[in-house]
């Protein structure tokens, strides 16, 4: 598995011996717990099915008190030996995140009053 040199931090890794160069499954342990199972389930289903990766998932991150939110948008390409390889992109959507969150306080307030 590849991670970019920018992306690396995010998931603890860099480009070393016992890295993801080595095994691609410790990307799991960034997930955030309750997203993982999810998470998981995309990944897996596009490999299969070769449809793209498109969802939101919390990232646990070396350094970083708590989470930070990412968009993991990926594209499958199916190699000749069965195996699928993902190409894709990870952004942080933490703004977007706390907008949507500001938003809903107000709701939340008028629900309780």
């Amino acid at each position: 598995m590849y991670i970019s040199e920018p992306e690396e931090p995010l998931f603890g890794m860099h480009q070393q011996k016992n890295s993801l160069y080595e095994d691609g499954s410790k990307i799991w342990q960034a997930f955030h717990p309750e997203d993982l199972q999810r998470a998981m389930k995309d990944f897996a289903d596009s490999g299969i099915l070769l449809t793209p990766v498109d969802g939101e998932y919390r990232m646990i991150t070396k350094g970083w008190d708590g989470f930070l939110w990412k968009r993991i948008e990926a594209t499958p390409e199916a190699q000749n030996d069965g195996s699928s390889y993902l190409y894709g992109n990870i952004s942080s959507i933490e703004e977007q995140k706390q907008n949507e969150k500001k938003c809903l306080m107000p709701r939340k307030r008028a629900k309780i009053s």
